[in-house]
C-alpha cells in the first residue's frame, strides 16, 4: 500500500503512477547486481524459459535495424532484417530499480535473441533512448559496474549506435507488454537510412 494522505496534492498523480507500475512487476527484488554472473543468469533465464513473445511482419525497409527499450515492467526489442520486422517483448523475472541497467539488459537480450533466431545483425543500426547506455557502448566501458556486467560481452559487436528520443522510440509499447500500433510503424518508417563505411 502507498500512503499519500500527508503528501501535497500535486505529487499524488506521480505516486499513483509509480504504484501502478510497481504493481505489475514480480515481487522478487534485486537492488544491485554483485557480479557478471547474476546479470548473465537473468538474460539466460529470459532465453531458456522463453520469457518473450515474437511477432513478424514484412516491411519495405532494406537496412538492418535494432531498436531497444526497457521499462520497469519489461523489455521491447525490434529487429529489422531482410525486409522482415521481428518484435520481441517480455517481462523481467526480477524487479531492478535502475533504468540504465534495465536498458543495458534489453540491449544484451537483443543480441542474444538475434542469435537464437539466427539473425545476423552485425553492421546493423541500433537505436536507443538511453544516452548513458549509448555512451558506454561507444566508449567501451561504463562507470556503472552493473552496466558493465550487462554489456561486457558486446562491446566489440559491430553495431552502430544512435540516440532516439523516448517519444520517438517504436519499441516503447512493446516494453510495456503492448502490441505495436500504427504510430509505432510510422515511427519505424521515419527512422533515418544511415550509411556506415
Amino acid at each position: 500500500y502507498v500512503y499519500i494522505s500527508r503528501i501535497p496534492f500535486r505529487t499524488t498523480p506521480l505516486l499513483l503512477t509509480m504504484a501502478r507500475e510497481l504493481s505489475r512487476v514480480p515481487l522478487k527484488t534485486i537492488i544491485k547486481f554483485s557480479n557478471h554472473g547474476e546479470i548473465h543468469q537473468l538474460v539466460t533465464d529470459a532465453l531458456n524459459k522463453k520469457m518473450y513473445s515474437v511477432k513478424t511482419r514484412v516491411i519495405e525497409r532494406t537496412s538492418d535495424y535494432i531498436i531497444t527499450d526497457a521499462s520497469l515492467q519489461g523489455y521491447g526489442i525490434i529487429i529489422i532484417k531482410n525486409h522482415t520486422l521481428y518484435t520481441f517483448k517480455g517481462q523481467w523475472s526480477y524487479f531492478v530499480d535502475n533504468m540504465p541497467v534495465l536498458e543495458a539488459l534489453a540491449f544484451s537480450l537483443a543480441i542474444e535473441v538475434a542469435k537464437n533466431n539466427k539473425l545476423n545483425i552485425r553492421g546493423a543500426q541500433w537505436f536507443t533512448d538511453s544516452q548513458s547506455l549509448l555512451s558506454a557502448i561507444n566508449k567501451g566501458h561504463s562507470s556503472v559496474k552493473e552496466i558493465n556486467y550487462a554489456i561486457c560481452n558486446y562491446y566489440n559487436h559491430d553495431i552502430h549506435g544512435h540516440f532516439i528520443r523516448s517519444e520517438d522510440n517504436p519499441a516503447d509499447n512493446a516494453s510495456r507488454g503492448k502490441e505495436l500500433d500504427m504510430k509505432d510503424y510510422e515511427k519505424i518508417g521515419q527512422l533515418p537510412v544511415l550509411c556506415v563505411d
